[in-house]
């Protein structure tokens, strides 16, 4: 396997958590939820740090969910999704 290939998986992987940390905060906004997110959320902002693109905003989604901060958090997650996704077009069509 490619490092290509490991690496788009990674990506997909982070896709997938996003989205569902995405939901579940659109869905509830009470305080127990964050517990949840943290720990859903810490592979996939681990993963993050391997792409430059998503570093910072990965950092910024941490500092949201330390902070169980709502809005922050629902303002980051649609952005950081795109970059992914952009990143997964990128890396599946330089494997084509």
């Amino acid at each position: 396997m490619s490092k290509k290939f490991l690496d788009l998986q990674d990506l997909i992987l982070i896709k997938t958590s996003l989205e569902k940390v995405k939901m579940h905060v659109n869905e509830r906004e009470d305080k127990s939820i964050f517990k949840w997110i943290k720990r859903e959320s810490a592979v996939t902002i681990s993963r993050c740090y391997k792409f430059p693109e998503l570093k910072e905003p990965a950092e910024e989604m941490k500092k949201a969910i330390e902070g169980e901060d709502y809005e922050k958090l629902k303002e980051i997650l649609p952005d950081l999704l795109n970059k992914v996704e952009t990143k997964i077009s990128e890396y599946y069509n330089s494997m084509q």
